[in-house]
């Protein structure tokens, strides 16, 4: 499916009224309907969901209904910032370059910052300057 909502919108009605023509898959088996819903202005923890696709599909002999959707985050903390910037050692730049993401520095940061983190490491041992 495509995020695109006449795309999306085709793709579900084409999926409900081919499904039984397709092979089965583990997804596919026992579904017996599928719509498209827009919940545009809908929050849930201060995320905007874009819109949703229900299904139903038996499991255990019970029809049980399903949602997937595609969500708009308020806020993404895999991208970080500092404001503070981290004066690098020799030594902690010649670490292999190991990102870090949301509240995590990267590697040589991490290092410059810690010394326990540092020891940890065991320069002399693994790694080789």
């Amino acid at each position: 499916m495509s995020f695109n909502g006449k795309e999306l919108v085709k793709d579900a009605a084409l999926w409900v009224a081919d499904k039984a023509q397709e092979p089965a898959n583990s997804f596919t088996t026992g579904c017996s309907k599928g719509e498209m819903v827009f919940k545009s202005g809908t929050t849930v923890n201060g995320n905007l969901i874009a819109q949703s696709a229900c299904f139903t599909r038996e499991v255990d002999g019970v029809q049980v209904n399903r949602t997937v959707g595609a969500i708009d985050l308020e806020s993404n903390p895999f991208y970080r910032g500092f404001t503070v910037a981290v004066p690098l050692t020799e030594q902690a730049r010649s670490l292999p370059q190991m990102q870090g993401s949301g509240r995590a520095r990267d590697l040589a940061e991490a290092v410059r910052l810690s010394q326990t983190f540092k020891a940890r490491l065991h320069f002399k041992e693994c790694y080789v300057v």
